[in-house]
């Protein structure tokens, strides 16, 4: 586990984790408010839960898990082109992940499609993170 990563500011570090794993023209949304007219894939974060548990093992006191479920949508409605798009998207994410120690996704990605059209994949993402004070410098 990162030594930066509080829960208190997890959903910085989760943003800050997967930024620079995403192209650079897609936006993130740490929150679930955001516009929604889109001009590019944007990823949003739902904040669900905090567990001391992860994959079914008792985590050491002081460290949990804060579990997200994570919402890539594309910009485009239902079309078979958006449905390529949409799961070009997700991988782009699942790569973004797997390349942070301290994310974890799964067990599984579930295809969306919003009342406006749009598709998209929701993940559940895990943040090993710490429940400890941040150090005062």
């Amino acid at each position: 586990m990162s030594s930066d990563n509080f829960l208190r500011t997890v959903r910085a570090h989760l943003k800050d984790a997967i930024k620079p794993n995403l192209p650079t023209r897609w936006r993130i949304f740490p929150t679930l408010t955001a516009p929604t007219k889109l001009a590019v894939p944007a990823v949003y974060f739902e904040f669900i839960e905090i567990s001391n548990e992860m994959a079914g093992k008792a985590l050491a006191v002081g460290n949990v898990a804060a579990n997200f479920e994570l919402a890539v949508i594309i910009p485009e409605t239902a079309t078979a082109k958006a449905e390529d798009n949409a799961d070009a998207a997700v991988l782009d994410l699942i790569r973004a992940l797997d390349n942070s120690d301290s994310l974890f996704w799964g067990p599984s990605a579930t295809k969306v499609r919003l009342d406006s059209g749009q598709l998209g994949w929701r993940i559940p993402v895990s943040v090993l993170t710490s429940t400890h004070p941040e150090p005062t410098n």
